[in-house]
């Protein structure tokens, strides 16, 4: 069977360390706790890849015993950001691991797999990536910075995975162009790459220019200087040097909004993104794994005002994903994270059963 590099980043810095835009220590700690238990229990076959975690700062003691029970090459790592880009570029110290495979499997630490990750290998050769879940940056602005480049602006217009599926705006997240038709603009959360396609060359490259030409405007300009901007130019420039590309499928990057709009039942989905999963909710809480989890699956499951087709199917598959997703966690961050305390399991019992079915009831009764 064809095998992958498979790579992620963890930053293990403290906050005061690594910048107002990151997460603690203690969140990458979960986040990588139940990616790497997420592998040993659901990889299947693809256990036996090549798994390759590369961490900024030192990983904690509870990542390293989990890292080496998945027979997982830890690297430590300088951060890749400056003071103009952000810690979401960390991610390009995937490209510096020591290659075992023709193609790189790149997952953002947040990702969680949950079965065999063997349909992977089978993708065709070249790139593979999900298109962006929103279109955050208009066509005049696209225009604009493929001119200021001195590129060609793509003939090619995607709609936004979000669109496609029959999502409306999200609330409460507005954006311009986000229901145009876009040019080819990417999820940076999970990438198959060959690497020999110089994508570890062009994307950083890009991400440079753009922080150089963009920093401090404001707009959707601002939307550049993340990954997914740079990401979009230097796939589109490699596709025109001849490397093919194929859309990922969404069982293939699963995301919430494919559990609600009804593309993905929970039995298909190979690999979950989940985007939003342990951010710390105030800098003084104190952290309990569940009750992210818990916050988390509730907060989610209120974007299903956005899409008209979701019913009682679609928010029974999107249980079954919380369902799993909590399984994983009771047995590789709960335990290592939480001390019990029956004091805190009662008040997050009464909150789940009472306090917020109650609240839930409220808004629908102020709604009508």
């Amino acid at each position: 069977m064809k095998r992958l590099d498979v790579a992620t980043v963890a930053d293990f810095r403290s906050r005061g360390q690594s910048g107002p835009f990151a997460s603690s220590s203690e969140l990458f700690e979960a986040r990588t706790l139940l990616f790497l238990g997420s592998w040993l229990e659901n990889a299947g076959a693809a256990r036996d890849w090549p798994l390759h975690l590369c961490c900024i700062g030192e990983p904690p003691e509870t990542v390293v015993k989990l890292a080496h029970r998945c027979g997982a090459k830890i690297y430590r790592c300088l951060p890749w950001e400056n003071e103009e880009m952000g810690p979401t570029f960390n991610k390009f110290r995937a490209f510096d691991i020591q290659a075992e495979t023709p193609r790189l499997l790149m997952l953002d630490v947040d990702t969680i797999i949950l079965q065999d990750l063997s349909p992977y290998a089978e993708l065709p050769d070249g790139l593979c990536l999900l298109p962006n879940l929103i279109n955050y940056i208009c066509l005049e602005s696209w225009t604009r910075v493929y001119q200021d480049l001195g590129l060609s602006v793509p003939s090619e217009r995607w709609q936004s995975a979000l669109c496609y599926y029959g999502g409306k705006h999200y609330p409460g997240e507005p954006h311009p162009g986000y229901s145009e038709p876009m040019p080819p603009y990417f999820n940076a959360g999970v990438i198959v790459a060959p690497w020999d396609s110089q994508l570890a060359q062009a994307w950083p490259s890009f991400a440079k220019e753009l922080q150089k030409r963009y920093h401090g405007r404001s707009g959707d300009f601002r939307f550049l200087l993340f990954d997914e901007g740079s990401l979009a130019l230097a796939v589109t420039e490699l596709r025109g040097r001849g490397i093919p590309f194929t859309p990922l499928p969404p069982a293939l990057h699963g995301h919430v909004l494919f559990y609600l709009s009804g593309a993905v039942t929970h039995s298909q989905v190979a690999l979950f993104h989940a985007t939003g999963l342990f951010r710390k909710r105030g800098s003084t809480a104190s952290f309990d794994a569940i009750d992210e989890l818990q916050l988390w699956a509730e907060s989610q499951g209120e974007r299903r005002a956005s899409f008209p087709n979701c019913g009682p199917q679609q928010l029974r598959e999107f249980q079954k994903l919380v369902r799993q997703l909590e399984g994983l966690m009771q047995r590789h961050v709960y335990p290592v994270m939480n001390s019990y305390d029956w004091k805190k399991t009662v008040l997050r019992t009464l909150r789940r059963h009472l306090l917020r079915p109650l609240l839930r009831l409220l808004r629908r009764l102020r709604q009508r």
